[in-house]
């Protein structure tokens, strides 16, 4: 049978107890709860059924019209602005958020739903949620800019084209979106780019690049051709006009079944071969002008039917874009209430730490442990950092220190140390937490000095002052989280 000493038993009875209480904390989770913000009866205030946890986020649900199209939801703590009803602090302020609600349900099982962070225990929150109605764009608006646009369209420039389209749209249908009604905003820049993509595809997915392409072309060969007559004309004034049966200025006028006659007759009564080569030349040049003209002209009865399709088939795209999926927005007056936040239980927190002591009977500095519980004047909050807590922060940092020596502690001179008090080393200080769990104190251990000297067995208490440095064990929030 092994014999263990009291203090040993006590140094590995406290960290036993930490890791069970780490084990007993991991099967502690709890479901999130969902609180509801229901509406007060003829009024814009609202109030959460529900209690709010004192640890963990929770999830808040509210029930919104059929028109809804998105929700907001704002919290902020009292203590920065009083006035539930008045505007909300600055996002930036402690314990102030802004949450977009997720939109679930149809008809009168339309929610929307929104997860809060965790809020500091034992303070009075606002809670604001605000309904956006969404307002169908009026597509007719901008079907006037859609015609002229497709006629100045740059097939080769898509993308600028469309940008700057799309945004003359919907700046106009914003426009006509908001000019009836009070509370309505319209961010055009939001919807741009869906309608630019829109524009695009439908600008690569017509005949129209394909017949602007077509007509070029012709434009192209009417040009050459143009080219091709005028250097002949220049030839024509080089050659000798009297070989020619006809005036040079009348033949310039003729039409290629003319010109064919005159050929042919110079030919017949063995005439000048420059002018009939020439002839030819200036007939084949003329009625591949002719030719080209026309194609021209078909071309542009083709460019012509390509906008008007793209015309109705963008119409048909912007109509259905604006009036399905972008949309105006009109916002509801905030409806807005309070509540309290749950008053913790954990008061009291066991800590386990590491000291360094001076005693008072002189001796070399003491280095042990120590157990006990920090104790508080408000419920403890270990999930909001201390730059982010309203109400000031010395009462949750500042405690009482109670508890005992956990080591064997050093010596004194000319004296042996025994237990203070009931048999241990018990101790009284103060604490200040540096961060959630882990805080710095100053304790006075007690214990009892008995003169070396065997003819003296006299006894005196003393003290070690100590300053050491403890974990904080919140059994009571890992136990409850709810």
């Amino acid at each position: 049978m092994v014999a263990v000493s009291p203090a040993r038993g006590r140094g590995i009875l406290w960290p036993a107890l930490a890791a069970g209480v780490v084990v007993l904390a991991s099967f502690a989770a709890a479901a999130q709860p969902t609180l509801t913000l229901t509406r007060v009866p003829g009024t814009d205030a609202v109030e959460l059924v529900g209690d709010i946890p004192v640890t963990g986020p929770f999830a808040v649900r509210h029930r919104v019209p059929v028109e809804t199209r998105a929700a907001i939801l704002h919290v902020w703590p009292r203590a920065i602005q009083p006035d539930c009803s008045a505007d909300p602090p600055p996002h930036d302020a402690p314990q102030t958020h802004v949450i977009e609600m997720d939109l679930r349900g149809e008809g009168e099982h339309r929610w929307a739903n929104g997860t809060v962070p965790h809020l500091q225990v034992d303070r009075e929150f606002c809670f604001g949620v605000q309904s956006i109605e969404g307002i169908a764009l009026p597509p007719a608006a901008g079907f006037g800019l859609l015609e002229a646009g497709v006629a100045t369209v740059s097939v080769d420039e898509p993308d600028i084209w469309a940008r700057q389209l799309s945004a003359r749209i919907i700046q106009a249908a914003c426009t006509a979106a908001t000019a009836d009604g009070a509370r309505i905003s319209c961010d055009a820049e939001r919807w741009q780019g869906e309608l630019r993509r829109r524009l695009v595809t439908g600008l690569l997915g017509s005949m129209l690049p394909l017949a602007r392409a077509s007509r070029a072309t012709s434009e192209r060969a009417v040009a050459q051709a143009g080219k091709a007559l005028g250097t002949l004309r220049e030839r024509a004034r080089r050659l000798p006009a009297a070989e020619l049966p006809v005036p040079v200025d009348d033949v310039l006028r003729m039409n290629p079944a003319a010109l064919r006659q005159t050929r042919d007759a110079l030919v017949s009564a063995g005439g000048s071969t420059p002018w009939a080569s020439w002839l030819s030349d200036y007939i084949a040049v003329v009625e591949r002008i002719d030719f080209e003209i026309g194609r021209r002209s078909t071309q542009e009865q083709a460019v012509s039917e390509a906008e008007s399709a793209l015309v109705a088939r963008l119409q048909d795209d912007v109509a259905d874009f604006l009036t399905r999926d972008a949309y105006a927005e009109r916002r509801s007056p905030a409806a807005r209430g309070s509540a309290r936040t749950g008053d913790a239980d954990n008061f009291a927190t066991p800590v386990y730490g590491v000291a360094v002591g001076v005693p008072l009977h002189g001796g070399d500095p003491w280095l042990f442990t120590y157990a006990g519980v920090h104790i508080f004047i408000e419920p403890v909050e270990r999930s909001i950092p201390f730059d982010q807590m309203v109400g000031g922060t010395v009462a949750q940092r500042l405690s009482v220190f109670v508890g005992a020596l956990t080591s064997d502690p050093g010596g004194v001179r000319n004296a042996r140390v025994s237990p203070g008090l009931g048999g241990a080393y018990p101790g009284l200080g103060i604490g200040w937490r540096v961060t959630q769990h882990l805080a710095v104190d100053v304790i006075a251990f007690v214990y009892t000095a008995t003169d070396d000297d065997p003819l003296n067995d006299r006894q005196t208490l003393g003290a070690t002052v100590a300053g050491g440095l403890t974990a904080e064990l919140d059994i009571v929030q890992w136990l409850t989280p709810d």
